[in-house]
């Protein structure tokens, strides 16, 4: 057992992240921590992709999943763009989303969840796409409702110039 978890850059990753969740809370010493870095949509080439949902993450829980789905591979790949962190913070209007280019074509990023959904292959990929308010949100109402057994401790917004927050999460 573990008084900390550091994950940087991790959870997003992860295909089912209220499962991970719970396993890293059940190798939490008592008072233990999970301390997350978690990317802000807003500030990365996920900005095209809606944010995640409860229920989508709910869904992943049930079925246990351990690898991305069809749909996070295509979405993944099909609507990551070359977003520039520090414009995001230094000129007002940037990005504008009709504009911005895309690192894979529609094409590929369709070959490579069919190859996913086909077990052709482990795509890793962003399965989960946030805000801080967003993930403050969810990981609240998880918890509320008794589908998440942790409770944040404390969190940061993204500070200027930066394209994460960070979250603390103990026991509930």
């Amino acid at each position: 057992s573990f008084d900390y978890v550091l994950a940087s850059h991790v959870i997003e990753h992860v295909p089912d992240m209220l499962g991970w969740l719970g396993q890293l809370l059940d190798v939490l010493n008592p008072g233990g921590r999970i301390v997350l870095a978690v990317p802000d949509r807003r500030y990365t080439f996920d900005y095209l992709r809606p944010l995640s949902t409860l229920g989508q993450l709910l869904e992943a829980q049930h079925e246990q999943r351990t690898r991305p789905v069809f749909s996070q591979v295509y979405d993944a790949f099909g609507m990551a763009a070359k977003v520039d962190t520090a414009l995001c913070w230094s000129q007002p209007g940037y990005p504008d989303p009709g504009v911005l280019e895309h690192y894979y074509t529609k094409d590929l990023a369709l070959r490579l969840a069919e190859d996913a959904r086909d077990g052709g292959g482990y795509h890793d990929c962003h399965c989960w796409v946030f805000t801080y308010e967003s993930f403050l949100d969810i990981v609240a109402e998880a918890q509320a409702m008794g589908a998440l057994g942790a409770r944040i401790e404390a969190s940061s917004a993204p500070v200027f110039g930066s394209n994460e927050f960070h979250v603390v999460l103990g026991r509930a």
